[in-house]
């Protein structure tokens, strides 16, 4: 079951090959026992990889399941992970 949620969220991308790690900010949509979906401006995120989010008093690891593009905004699904 999907809960409405929102709030600022930010998505932190591991570094790949020394590169500098990325933070993502969006907009939290919806919220579940097993996962989350996001709203942001970054483009797709490659499904499988594995991201941080940070929001409200949280701090999860997640794998990233899907993504939805619109013209302004992308919507990434997110499972997370222990």
């Amino acid at each position: 079951m999907r809960f409405a949620a929102h709030g600022r969220i930010a998505i932190f991308l591991e570094p790949a090959w020394g590169a500098v790690p990325a933070i993502v900010h969006g907009e939290l949509v919806d919220t579940s026992t097993g996962g989350c979906r996001v709203r942001h401006q970054f483009g797709p995120l490659a499904i499988g990889r594995k991201v941080w989010l940070s929001w409200a008093d949280e701090y999860r690891a997640a794998l990233v399941v899907w993504n939805s593009s619109a013209e302004d905004s992308t919507e990434t699904g997110v499972r997370f992970v222990d």
